[in-house]
């Protein structure tokens, strides 16, 4: 798995921490949630709130088969943010 640098900073999202993840040409469940989200324009990018951005997952069919990976991402969003 690729990681892109980003440089932790006040106010990250969830949005901004996952696009770390995007590979294209990986087929990891970290990357293939990174590539969703990324593709997914309707994703709220500016939220940093659990509940919202897992309402929105829980809602979206695009995510049915990665909910399961969203919980160790936001964790890990959670100690580097």
């Amino acid at each position: 798995v690729k990681i892109k640098s980003l440089q932790r900073s006040e106010g990250l999202t969830f949005y901004n921490f996952i696009k770390r993840f995007v590979d294209e040409g990986a087929d990891d469940p970290r990357s293939r949630l990174a590539n969703t989200i990324v593709k997914d324009t309707a994703f709220p990018k500016q939220s940093d709130d659990f509940e919202e951005i897992s309402d929105y997952l829980e809602k979206s069919s695009l995510y049915s088969k990665l909910l399961s990976h969203f919980d160790q991402a936001w964790q890990d969003y959670q100690y580097h943010s």
